[in-house]
């Protein structure tokens, strides 16, 4: 939060108040002068007067783009540009207008300047912080024939990466009252400029000006302004407070008095009921922790409502974890608009877990401006994923310095793909100090450069190190992004989302770390999670932990998770409850489960009822590779040839290893050059009988020309392949 560089900074104040075929607007003369005096006084932004220009009724557009741009090109910090005028809609292509002196309604590609023209000069510019602020009516009736008139202009005053204001939506006229000074919306803004508001910081952030413009007006019944586009931006700061009071020192607490029995509850309770927003909150969680969980939540949803930041924070976390992120991203962004740099990196952590980068950066920005060593980390991360080394490499160095392990590590690597042998090492050092580079790889790293060290041609030592070191930052940076993304979860799980517990526990067992998997998985349970319910069940299966993982199935079936049905239904067949394991196996089929589907398809061949098996093995071959290779077998078993060898393709096709083989087996007898090219993908792929079934086929290669004489006069039923018994269908865990 902060005012603009004076000397880095530049302000374009145009108005138009006298027009040849419009109402005229006498009011928007004196919004520039007071604006720009506000602007450039030393209780206001401070602004050099050069650099603020004003421009009223422009008649030539060369010369008003010529001002906008020398202005968009000079600014560093600062680049504000304001309008006060007529805004006009072009009825056929919906374009939006501003008005000039000469502009005429039906002429407005000829006579008025295209909004387009200052957001392309504004998103072009190189300024940090880019602010447009409008004071015009936005009429177009004549629009209703197009659509929702409220996107088709708001999609065009919205300037990408700028703080937009706008004095009114999109299909309402903003109001300049006959006689008035100033026009409605910039008087107010001059007003808040001098007089401050109360109950906000120290300095009037852009922000902080929408909320009580916002609210002045409202009040008077007049339309609400619009905030577009924010980014860091919005805690860019336009003049000092006047009515900022420094809060006063709390009150020495009052002596004990030793009679009173009073618990804390009752104290929380009291001051809650008597509107204290900090009574309300501590009520909440003690209300929380004693299991009345529906009065907590209405306590703790009052002082979020309240604007008490645990609360928000509280809330925030709390939908998250109960699987309602959109509920859960309004409170998160509530306490972020209220600078809460907490909510801000957190906001940025839950849209980052929803593939929402380009909304995240913003506010890990934010953020990190406010000190947030993970924000710094995740812009560093962001950036490097967008191809942006340099600005990466920036921000890891600002998380390293705070300490952050994640960032020290990723700066080793990018010293080490660089070459950079000293420099990559300490931080490598610095990594495996913190676990973050297991010893045994830094151990063989070390014995890697003593070998080179030893070595007699000393010429070669500094490039033989350095591609050393160069290779461990390129395997340590592939290895890495399976932990960027297990630094993602662990944010997002630490923010409360419970399915983020499941993924840290997935990625712990996939690293073999089966402890500390189960204690991610048990803690996504316990948050009600489903994907962590399923994963706990699953997990303790696989670990032979069968009646619990029944348990935890049963718990996910509950809420409608089909592949906990499948698994529920091995788990009872594999016990012999054949009619319960075909209950669950039907009702996830039902949900479009493959692998349940399969399995029943495995029941009927058990009982000897092909036909059954084949309905269900159909239904699942489109989407389970298994399932096809099960109905090319029923049809050999059948005698159908031609119906198993287009099984037993589509299946190979997909990747199927013994179905290649029983291609192979299907051909030696009719093509044995199609065999051998079948028996040696089967090889490829790795099944174990390929090879012998290649050895045999290339001893009889030859004796071909005989044999083949021999089968072309032999009867079709003569005809010898090798009896190769398929395997039998088996049920299987869906994961």
């Amino acid at each position: 939060m902060r005012l603009p560089r004076r000397d880095a900074s530049r302000a374009v104040l145009i108005g138009t108040s006298t027009f040849t075929h419009l109402t005229d607007l006498p009011a928007v003369r004196n919004n520039l002068r007071d604006l720009a005096a506000a602007l450039t006084s030393d209780r206001g932004a401070g602004l050099d007067e050069e650099r603020c220009t004003v421009l009223p009724d422009p008649d030539s557009l060369g010369a008003l783009g010529a001002h906008l741009q020398e202005a968009a090109a000079q600014a560093q910090d600062m680049l504000l540009v304001y309008y006060a005028g007529h805004g006009l809609v072009d009825p056929k292509s919906g374009h939006l207008y501003l008005s000039l002196p000469e502009t005429q309604r039906d002429l407005l590609k000829f006579t008025a300047l295209p909004f387009s023209h200052i957001s392309e000069i504004i998103s072009n510019s190189t300024a940090r912080n880019r602010v447009m602020i409008l004071d015009c009516c936005f009429s177009g009736r004549a629009l209703a024939a197009m659509g929702e008139q409220e996107s088709v202009v708001t999609g065009q005053i919205e300037i990408d990466g700028s703080y937009t204001l706008a004095s009114a939506p999109a299909n309402t006229p903003s109001t300049a009252p006959e006689g008035a000074e100033h026009t409605t919306f910039t008087g107010e803004l001059l007003a808040l400029l001098r007089d401050g508001i109360a109950d906000e910081p120290h300095l009037l952030t852009l922000d902080s000006l929408y909320r009580g413009l916002r609210r002045v007006l409202v009040s008077r019944g007049m339309p609400p302004p619009q905030r577009l586009g924010t980014q860091t931006s919005d805690m860019l700061a336009l003049a000092p407070n006047p009515a900022y009071a420094p809060p006063e020192p709390e009150p020495a607490p009052e002596p004990v008095v030793e009679a009173d029995t009073t618990t804390p509850q009752q104290w929380y309770e009291q001051g809650a009921r008597n509107g204290d927003t900090d009574a309300m909150f501590k009520y909440a969680i003690i209300l929380g922790e004693r299991g009345r969980k529906a009065e907590a939540s209405s306590w703790l949803l009052q002082a979020a409502t309240a604007h008490h930041p645990d609360a928000m924070l509280r809330l925030a976390q709390k939908f998250w974890a109960e699987g309602e992120p959109a509920e859960a991203e309004s409170w998160y962004r509530e306490a972020a608009e209220d600078g809460l740099p907490e909510a801000m990196f957190n906001l940025g952590i839950l849209l980052r877990a929803q593939n929402r980068d380009g909304e995240a950066m913003p506010w890990f920005e934010r953020a990190a401006a406010a000190g947030s060593t993970g924000a710094m980390y995740h812009l560093g991360a962001l950036h490097e994923e967008n191809g942006s080394p340099t600005e990466a490499e920036e921000w890891y160095r600002q998380a390293a310095a705070d300490g952050d392990d994640d960032a020290i590590l990723h700066l080793g690597i990018v010293e080490g793909r660089r070459g950079n042998v000293a420099q990559a090492l300490r931080w490598f050092h610095r990594a495996e100090a913190s676990g973050h580079i297991p010893e045994q790889e830094m151990t063989k790293l070390r014995q890697q450069l003593s070998r080179i060290d030893a070595r007699t041609d000393t010429a070669q030592k500094a490039n033989d190190r350095a591609r050393a070191v160069a290779g461990f930052a390129a395997s340590l940076r592939t290895s890495r992004a399976e932990t960027r993304n297990s630094r993602q979860f662990r944010d997002a799980a630490d923010a409360g989302d419970a399915d983020a517990s499941a993924e840290l526990g997935r990625l712990a067992e996939q690293a073999g770390q089966l402890r500390e998997a189960e204690f991610h998985y048990r803690g996504a349970a316990a948050k009600g999670s489903v994907k962590g319910i399923f994963a706990l069940g699953l997990f303790l299966h696989e670990r032979g932990q069968q009646q619990e993982a029944e348990q935890w199935y049963r718990s996910a079936a509950k809420l409608g998770h089909a592949r906990a049905m499948n698994n529920l239904g091995v788990l009872c067949q594999d016990d012999e409850r054949i009619q319960e394991a075909r209950g669950w196996y039907e009702l996830a089929a039902n949900r479009g489960e493959a692998v349940a589907t399969f399995n029943l398809g495995v029941l009927a061949e058990d009982e000897g009822d092909a036909a059954e098996a084949r309905s269900w093995y159909l239904r699942a071959a489109d989407d389970d590779v298994e399932a096809a290779f099960r109905l090319g077998v029923l049809a050999e078993a059948g005698g159908e040839r031609v119906a198993a060898l287009k099984q037993y393709k589509r299946a190979a096709d997909r990747g199927h290893v013994e179905s290649m083989y029983r291609l192979g087996i299907m051909f030696t007898g009719w093509d044995r050059e199609e065999a051998e090219r079948c028996h040696r993908r089967a090889l490829r792929n790795g099944h174990p009988e390929a090879a012998t079934a290649l050895v045999r086929l290339r001893k009889e290669r030859s004796r071909l020309s005989r044999a083949v004489a021999r089968r072309a006069t032999a009867p079709e039923g003569d005809r010898h392949e090798p009896a190769v018994v398929p395997p039998r269908a088996t049920r299987r865990m869906a994961r």
